[in-house]
């Protein structure tokens, strides 16, 4: 390793370690600012299941890659790392929203949710803005969109036995055709 970039990383250390040990009052705010930050950062997403610390021991690691590929030495290091977690909560924002309509309870509940009036709900994790979003796609829907929803994704049928299920009910869907169907309500709900 280069010695600018040995160095750089030296002095990047030294600050970690003055932030997680702060000795005068200054380091001690910088340090709690930090944190403070990351934490409004995840109760403004809800994001579920992660705790702060987590989210400074990723930005730390990302930082470290980042001199290390680029040379840099980092100023600033606490606007250095508010920017890193940021982007690390976003990512995980991001994964969550998008693992939201993939869990088959959630596709149970999100069912139920717009035919019943039941108070508990699957949304409580979700920003009244995202949950909004969420029911209005679920209505739009047509009860047949719905009901291969219910079956492919909740109950997990086969596409074969979907398309068997609904020339039951006197709809002609071909298997390619119901498939199709099923990517397109899928890529409605995501959008």
């Amino acid at each position: 390793m280069q010695p600018q970039i040995q160095a750089a990383i030296n002095k990047f250390n030294n600050n970690i370690q003055i932030l997680s040990n702060p000795r005068t009052e200054e380091d001690y705010r910088r340090s709690n600012s930090l944190l403070i930050y990351i934490r409004n950062l995840i109760q403004q997403r809800n994001i579920v299941n992660i705790e702060p610390e987590e989210i400074f021991t990723e930005s730390y690691i990302r930082a470290q890659e980042y001199i290390k590929r680029n040379g840099k030495e980092v100023i600033n290091t606490v606007p250095f790392l508010k920017k890193i977690a940021l982007n690390c909560v976003r990512e995980i924002h991001r994964k969550q929203k998008k693992e939201l309509l993939c869990d088959p309870t959630i596709f149970e509940n999100l069912i139920s949710t717009t035919t019943t009036t039941s108070s508990e709900s699957f949304l409580e994790n979700l920003s009244k803005e995202e949950q909004d979003n969420v029911k209005s796609k679920l209505n739009k829907l047509s009860p047949l969109d719905k009901q291969i929803i219910q079956l492919w994704q909740v109950e997990r049928w086969k596409w074969k036995n979907i398309v068997d299920e609904l020339k039951k009910q006197g709809e002609n869907l071909s298997l390619v055709n119901a498939r199709k169907k099923g990517e397109r309500i899928m890529k409605k709900l995501k959008q």
